[in-house]
């Protein structure tokens, strides 16, 4: 299941981003995302098809909360590739047990700690 949300990659443009919960490391496919970038060739194969991993390493966003204010999230073990979007893994959000994701189609939100971010 994927849900959708804006943030900035920080510094630069508002962009989409999914939160994928069959994904299961977050994945970002534009190297100048990254503070933080260590090359490397990996080829990870999934259920139906296999994806070329380039660079490990850190990625800045500007998020916006649902209460208006922005704050900057940090993702270390960030993944780049050379796929069409950018995925937030649920697995990896939910691996700190204060974060929580609902992909519900009413009202699908991504909770860091006490702070909630709507999709």
């Amino acid at each position: 299941m994927v849900s959708a949300m804006k943030a900035t990659i920080y510094p630069g443009t508002a962009r989409a981003l999914y939160l994928d919960s069959g994904c299961g490391q977050c994945i970002f496919n534009n190297a100048e995302s990254f503070s933080y970038l260590q090359s490397c060739l990996v080829e990870v194969t999934g259920v139906a098809s296999s994806v070329i991993i380039r660079g490990e390493g850190t990625v800045k966003l500007l998020l916006r909360a649902t209460c208006g204010t922005d704050y900057i999230g940090i993702i270390n073990n960030c993944l780049q590739w050379s796929g069409d979007h950018d995925l937030m893994s649920v697995s990896q959000i939910q691996s700190i047990k204060a974060n929580t994701c609902s992909l519900m189609n009413e009202s699908p939100l991504m909770k860091i700690g006490s702070i909630n971010f709507n999709l």
